[in-house]
């Protein structure tokens, strides 16, 4: 029980929950995690190096401080005070050969809002490595000629992780030697076009309410609400290609920090 005393102790601003005890502590399918909190203690020894928990907890702690973090919540209204916290688990791993990997997934496309579920996913490797953007990862069809009952199981966990939460799940999700592992999963990040679509559609197929749509819409201005698509002719050179963060078109300096982004939008 010492990590948990001292999560309550040494508390500056954070809650650290720190959860050990079984088989299903990373869930598959809704099952959820954690059994009793009577296993806690017992299996903390077993399960892990407690000086080295120690360091990675105060990692994910101080994340929270970070200048991204903090310009996150100010963008997206999230108080100061709400905090963060660190869950210990039992690890899969996703670098063990041709049959694991790791990939994040959204229930529904993000950039279009399509009811068809987008994924990036990278065979042999870890988390990181498929979320980072350091390295290309596949999507649905690499997966599903890699490992298809993996890609099978996650198009049947579409709809149950819809139905659960309510709205549009992304999902993290690893892959160890054949057998799929859900890590976690919250309501999915979208852009404005694709979020009226996903809010017009459920309500549509009976689900959510009409008022619960509107408050998911709340803060979008409808009348920037559009596609646009570059002209290209056969004159025009292509200097680059990438995966887009979103739908339309967009021009002129770019910026990678919080800080920059700001200057220039102050400059107009």
């Amino acid at each position: 029980m010492a990590l948990l005393k001292w999560a309550a102790d040494e508390n500056v601003g954070h809650m650290a929950w720190l959860l050990a005890g079984g088989e299903q502590l990373v869930f598959e399918a809704l099952s959820f995690a954690a059994k009793a909190p009577r296993t806690l203690g017992a299996r903390l020894d077993d399960l892990l190096d407690v000086d080295m928990a120690f360091v990675f907890m105060q990692f994910v702690l101080q994340s929270w401080s970070t200048p991204r973090a903090r310009e996150y919540r100010r963008m997206h209204g999230i108080a100061e005070d709400v905090g963060t916290a660190v869950t210990v688990q039992r690890m899969v791993f996703a670098n063990c050969g041709g049959r694991s990997g790791s990939g994040v997934a959204f229930t529904h496309n993000p950039a279009s809002g399509e009811n068809r579920m987008y994924l990036d996913f990278r065979l042999n490797s870890q988390g990181e490595d498929a979320v980072s953007g350091r390295h290309s990862a596949s999507g649905a069809p690499g997966l599903r000629a890699a490992l298809p009952s993996v890609a099978a199981r996650l198009q049947s966990l579409r709809g149950v992780l819809e139905d659960e939460f309510g709205d549009a799940q992304e999902f993290e999700f690893t892959v160890q030697d054949g057998v799929l592992w859900l890590l976690q999963t919250r309501d999915a990040k979208r852009t404005p076009w694709a979020a009226l679509r996903i809010a017009v559609e459920q309500v549509r197929a009976g689900k959510p309410t009409t008022a619960t749509a509107r408050r998911r819409l709340a803060g979008i201005d409808f009348t920037l609400v559009e596609q646009r698509h570059v002209a290209i002719d056969a004159a025009s050179t292509l200097l680059a290609s990438a995966l887009p963060a979103s739908i339309g078109v967009a021009s002129g300096s770019i910026t990678l920090d919080a800080s920059t982004a700001q200057t220039y939008a102050t400059a107009g």
